[in-house]
């Protein structure tokens, strides 16, 4: 399997600017998370308000175009898209996950298409790695695989278990060639690597336990693909980490079939970081949201001594308290016009950034 490789050296790297674009205001409470469309430019944000609210640009600037209410009756802590971006999931305080389908082709409208239900306490994630399959996380220290069986209904594939505390966050790495995993982190400060290279439905296990983190685990993302032709088949793509004790870590998959931790950010934030975003197309740049209100965007590239990383940019009071969630847009490029970065709130506020190679 090829080694993923990381960039190029501080010597040839241009530097990054951070551009402020605009303030989105709506929510009552606190936004917990932001989450990009992967087939428009389209933004959606959860709140302590119990809402799901879309964002879209026009001429006349930035706006609210739907709110998805009345369903969840506590925080809804977590937002997710499916890969065609035809259903949104939502993670609630109320220990259930919504399925929202969208309805029409021209406008984001959407309905409720289903209830997971089956937590037996607060739901913190929910993330998708198809139209059909989505894995949620609690704080009763599970992780649950889904399977839509037909419409509006659901079906555990899999009760993961083996995390000891709350489980903070869970996502999907889908690589060219092999089976999927998952990964799981919270409140016990591990991350959890699950796969079912069985090929049987409920025979989830874990495959490793890391443990270097020092306190909660509180999200992991996986960079995205490269875009340019010829890349290399049969990766997968690089891990960060990012936790309570102020660092982000690295990952890359091995032969072993095991992630060791090739680099570490330190020293960038004063508090807790709750979130990491990568930025598209392979680029080897993430952003971080900081308890601290902060926005720190760092880079890494390799040379014959290792994985190297270093602080690009921080953005000092980004809001007004805690930075809950950061993302990436999926759409331009760092080279280019740049890329559009989100992130939310304790100040009940949504951002948007613009980030771009100067």
């Amino acid at each position: 399997m090829s080694r993923v490789p990381i960039g190029v050296g501080p010597e040839s790297a241009q530097s990054l600017q951070v551009e402020y674009v605009a303030e989105l205001k709506g929510h009552a409470d606190r936004v917990w998370c932001v989450a990009w469309s992967p087939t428009a430019e389209v933004l959606a944000s959860s709140s302590g308000d119990h809402t799901v609210k879309l964002w879209s640009v026009s001429d006349a600037g930035w706006r609210c175009i739907a709110t998805l209410d009345g369903e969840n009756t506590r925080t809804v802590r977590h937002v997710s898209w499916s890969p065609t971006g035809e259903y949104l999931a939502a993670a609630s305080f109320d220990g259930t996950a919504t399925v929202w389908r969208r309805t029409s082709e021209s406008a984001y409208e959407f309905e409720v298409e289903g209830s997971l239900y089956g937590h037996e306490s607060e739901v913190k994630c929910v993330e998708w790695l198809t139209d059909t399959t989505l894995a949620t996380c609690s704080r009763d220290h599970t992780v649950w695989v889904w399977d839509r069986v037909e419409e509006g209904e659901y079906e555990c594939g899999g009760v993961l278990t083996g995390h000891s505390q709350d489980v903070k966050h869970c996502t999907w790495c889908v690589p060219a060639e092999g089976r999927p995993i998952l990964v799981s982190c919270g409140y016990d400060d591990t991350v959890r690597v699950w796969s079912d290279d069985s090929h049987q439905r409920d025979d989830w296990h874990c495959i490793q336990t890391i443990g270097q983190h020092e306190g909660t685990v509180w999200a992991a993302a996986f960079q995205e693909p490269a875009a340019e032709e010829g890349s290399p088949a049969g990766r997968f793509p690089l891990m960060a980490t990012c936790s309570d004790d102020k660092t982000v870590k690295f990952w890359r998959w091995e032969e072993t079939k095991q992630f060791s931790c090739v680099a570490t950010l330190s020293g960038a934030s004063e508090r807790s970081l709750y979130d990491v975003t990568w930025a598209p197309r392979g680029a080897p740049v993430i952003a971080t949201a900081s308890g601290d209100n902060s926005i720190v965007l760092a880079s890494l590239w390799e040379d014959q001594e290792g994985a190297h990383v270093r602080v690009e940019r921080q953005v000092m009071e980004a809001h007004e308290s805690d930075v809950n969630g950061v993302s990436f847009s999926h759409f331009g490029s760092l080279e280019e016009k740049g890329v559009l970065l989100a992130s939310g709130g304790d100040d009940g506020r949504v951002k948007l950034w613009r980030v771009k190679y100067d």
